[in-house]
């Protein structure tokens, strides 16, 4: 990296000329040290831009090129006696550090760190974030396991043991039909039968409760899913709106934008000599650049690899499993309609239907009117109560697939991330 054209052009034209003998070493000279100077400060500008500075140089390359210029000024005043010749080389270099004063390629630089800062710092914040998002989803998804083995198991117990009240209240009375029948006996003793219905009825009504909290309970934990679905929209959005300024095409254009303001400089020179120092400025500040660049466009990189298709692009579709483990919630609705249709099969409607001449299918015959009055009198409330109660639990399952319309509006958020 040399800068010497126009050096050597100033000095040709310096050499020309018919200086008195006495003033013209001396103003050599000085012409001589402004352009050390004045090279080490071109040295100094491109190594301003390099990609080991992590911090903004636009404000430190606008007080090194002032003081460029501000060095034009002092360099030259000590030149007084060469007249009109340095003033005019004077005002071609103060023109030459102005417009490198004016030169956005430290801004544009710096942009492209900022970009590349940003990134990183997202990437950190973002992985994070995911972190938390499957901590909680993971924690619900938990709970919502418990609270649905729960339900299916009061679901199995309540329906068996309402099949065990029909089948033990059958069974009792049968016992004490047949004990009338056989010994002559006047009245039927129902209470054993009747401690059964009420019972069983008792049993139902808990089971129904207890049913009732763990849908609630489970929708609840949906809700909960539902606002980290929301959670995670919003991350996504977030990023969209991040990409919107640190995205790839963003870190080009601002690339784009640096090299072009460093290929400016030679066409806007004075001079031959100017405009070959100035390509040879341009060419360092775009060698920096690139080097710049390239550390942004890793950060970009690194950032795409760990959350492209996760909080940016078509969401993948491990992550929409992993979020929704829809097979779960099917094999669950699955058991609960096997369940469901097994309901009828356990204790059918009919089983506690009530006549006068049939009670819990057991035939009242052999039985005086009074007695089978009696009998209906004593059990039709309770067997009424306890059919009622059954058809509520019945029809709390009527709908076995109930907890996938949640599952769906949840699979419809993700799958239009996709």
């Amino acid at each position: 990296m040399s800068f010497d054209a126009r050096k050597n052009e100033v000095l040709a034209a310096f050499d020309a000329q018919p200086w008195d003998p006495r003033e013209g070493p001396l103003l050599r000279r000085i012409l001589e040290n402004y352009f050390r100077a004045r090279e080490n400060r071109l040295r100094s500008h491109a190594k301003l831009l390099d990609v080991g500075r992590r911090k903004p140089v636009f404000k430190q390359w606008l007080d090194d090129t002032m003081n460029g210029i501000r060095r034009v000024g002092v360099e030259f005043e000590r030149a007084a006696a060469g007249g009109e010749w340095f003033a005019t080389i004077a005002a071609e270099e103060h023109a030459f550090a102005l417009r490198i004063y004016r030169c956005e390629v430290a801004k544009r630089r710096d942009r492209m760190v900022a970009q590349s800062e940003a990134l990183e710092l997202a990437k950190k914040e973002f992985d994070a974030k995911w972190r938390r998002i499957k901590e909680q989803d993971a924690k619900i998804d938990e709970k919502l396991k418990k609270a649905a083995d729960a339900y299916e198991k009061i679901l199995n117990e309540s329906a068996h043991a309402a099949a065990k009240v029909e089948k033990d209240a059958r069974a009792k009375l049968v016992d004490q039909v047949g004990e009338v029948v056989g010994v002559a006996l006047k009245f039927v003793d129902l209470g054993t039968v009747e401690t059964i219905i009420k019972q069983g009825i008792k049993a139902l009504s808990k089971a129904l409760d207890d049913l009732g909290g763990r849908r609630l309970e489970i929708f609840a934990l949906l809700s909960l899913e539902e606002q980290v679905m929301a959670s995670f929209k919003e991350a996504r959005e977030i990023v969209d709106e991040f990409l919107a300024d640190n995205g790839y095409p963003e870190i080009k254009e601002a690339w784009a934008d640096a090299n072009k303001a460093a290929e400016s400089l030679e066409k806007q020179m004075l001079t031959d000599g100017q405009r070959r120092d100035a390509a040879e400025l341009g060419k360092a500040l775009k060698d920096e650049l690139a080097r710049v660049f390239s550390a942004a466009e890793r950060s970009y990189k690194d950032f795409a690899r760990q959350h492209e298709h996760l909080f940016f692009g078509p969401l993948g579709s491990g992550y929409v499993q992993e979020l929704m483990e829809d097979d779960r919630w099917k094999e669950h609705s699955r058991e609960w309609q096997e369940q469901r249709r097994d309901f009828d099969d356990l204790l059918r409607e009919r089983a506690l239907a009530i006549s006068d001449g049939k009670v819990l299918e057991v035939s009242l015959n052999g039985l005086s009117e009074e007695q089978r009055r009696e009998v209906r009198r004593k059990l039709e409330s309770g067997l009424r109560e306890l059919l009622a109660t059954w058809n509520k639990f019945k029809s709390m399952t009527d709908d076995p697939t109930w907890v996938l319309t949640s599952r769906r509006q949840l699979r419809g958020v993700l799958d239009s991330m996709r």
